[in-house]
């Protein structure tokens, strides 16, 4: 997954991108660890976060889990819309 990349190509610490994607420090380690994965929702914090397409954040996950993601993220999309 690109987090990781993203993250230090930026400089920031893990704390400072918990911080923009507004989730906490351990849920970054996690996601850098490949012990979890964003859900569709914080696909699109982390690509605002860091100013990027969401294919920028899927690269790397496993194709399954990126569809998923995917399916997932347009859904929170709509939803927003709708709000």
């Amino acid at each position: 997954m690109n987090i990781a990349k993203l993250r230090v190509e930026r400089e920031w610490s893990q704390e400072k991108l918990a911080e923009k994607a507004s989730v906490d420090t351990s849920t970054v380690q996690r996601w850098e660890g490949g012990s979890a994965v964003p859900c569709g929702f914080d696909i699109c914090k982390l690509s605002s976060a860091f100013g990027v397409g969401a294919d920028a954040i899927y690269t790397g996950l496993p194709k399954s889990v990126a569809e998923l993601s995917r399916l997932h993220s347009r859904r929170c999309m709509e939803h927003a819309s709708l709000s």
